[in-house]
């Protein structure tokens, strides 16, 4: 039952039904591997959404509650996020929205598709919006810069292609995965937080490093040391991940 209302919270706070609607009436009119591509990439997300639901929000779900809860604040991310995504990820976003159209996606379909695994970052973002007292373009804004800064989107991507010969190897690392979801998080209200007395958003990140930033530099020269090594493997994952939720406390 809990499954199911996350299920039913998650499609309707981001109104998942328009974009199935706008997919379904391309039938017969683009590729099928390029809707079911398109499927696959909502259904991804509509995973992670639910089990954000189902362990991350504390209490008992109430699917009302829920949707009038997150729904707007997706909105309101939708709305903005080109102005808050920045570095690699404004390019893939760029890139993925350009490989949609020439596939044969109408434009705002294109774009919207492109969103959603950004999209995906929305709970956490209104969550914390709402901890910090802070207005979701700045939190987002933090959020994303953040994960340029510390590449936490490469490392997640490196996690994902960890050797799993079990279920015990899968658990791990999907909660490795989640655990740097987590520090992401964390790490966003530290900055905010800290933050307070400075109106700025963009670059945000880049002015906390320069204000409290001993530790989070350390962090960046291990960040660069790992991209920069042949291979990646759970060690050096773990520390980093380790490292990351001591700079927020966590």
């Amino acid at each position: 039952a809990e499954i199911a209302r996350s299920f039913v919270i998650v499609c309707q706070s981001f109104e998942l039904e328009k974009l199935w609607h706008s997919l379904e009436k391309l039938d017969n009119k683009v590729p099928a591997d390029i809707l079911l591509k398109a499927h696959k990439t909502i259904r991804n997300m509509v995973q992670r959404e639910c089990a954000w639901f189902l362990t991350r929000l504390g209490k008992d779900l109430d699917i009302a509650r829920e949707i009038m809860k997150f729904k707007e604040g997706i909105k309101h991310l939708r709305a903005c996020a080109d102005k808050v995504v920045s570095g690699p990820l404004k390019t893939t976003l760029a890139r993925l929205e350009k490989e949609n159209l020439k596939k044969g996606l109408p434009d705002k379909l294109a774009h919207d598709i492109a969103l959603v695994p950004i999209l995906g970052a929305g709970c956490d973002i209104i969550r914390i919006s709402q901890e910090s007292d802070s207005e979701i373009e700045r939190t987002a804004t933090a959020y994303f810069e953040l994960g340029d800064c510390f590449h936490l989107e490469w490392l997640r991507d490196q996690t994902k292609t960890l050797p799993s010969e079990d279920r015990w190897s899968d658990e791990a690392v999907n909660g490795l995965i989640d655990q740097l979801y987590t520090c992401q998080a964390g790490l966003t209200i530290r900055i905010l937080n800290d933050m307070k007395h400075t109106k700025k958003n963009v670059g945000i990140v880049k002015a906390w490093i320069k204000e409290h930033g001993h530790q989070a530099k350390q962090i960046q020269n291990l960040m660069t040391d790992i991209r920069r090594a042949p291979g990646v493997d759970f060690p050096m994952i773990i520390l980093a991940e380790q490292r990351l939720r001591a700079l927020y406390g966590g």
